[in-house]
């Protein structure tokens, strides 16, 4: 068995690139594809981190982490939010005002993959995403 348990709240193909980058660190991934399995998965696993994609379940993110957050045996689990999808055309991203608002809700961190992906390169935002979630399960 591994050492830790991830819950990953998104549909997105993306995110299968991400789960990819922690192969080999001692983790093993449970998917869920709705706001109700979510619940339910993190019910039953009690993972040690949650990551949940910002377009997860029709753009409501805010709900599962609010959700969590309210839930006495995940009131201290870490919850990642991340971006793995490009902007749109008429965006514009502020990575600090998006990490504000999903803290204010009770999530630990905010990473914007394809942002990072963009400015530094696809190996660097891998090792990003992958050392902020060893940071926030190690505590």
């Amino acid at each position: 068995m591994s050492r830790w348990r991830i819950l990953v709240a998104d549909t997105n193909k993306a995110m299968a690139e991400l789960r990819g980058a922690l192969d080999g660190h001692d983790v093993e991934v449970f998917n869920a594809i709705s706001y109700e399995k979510a619940i339910d998965l993190a019910k039953a696993l009690r993972p040690q981190l949650c990551v949940v994609g910002y377009h997860f379940d029709e753009a409501r993110p805010y709900r599962l982490v609010s959700h969590l957050r309210g839930e006495s045996w995940a009131s201290n689990m870490p919850i990642l939010v991340i971006r793995a999808l490009p902007l749109f055309a008429r965006e514009k991203e502020n990575t600090a005002e998006m990490r504000a608002s999903y803290r204010s809700l009770g999530a630990s961190d905010y990473l914007s993959f394809h942002a990072d992906m963009e400015r530094y390169g696809k190996d660097v935002a891998l090792q990003s995403f992958r050392d902020a979630v060893i940071r926030h399960l190690q505590g």
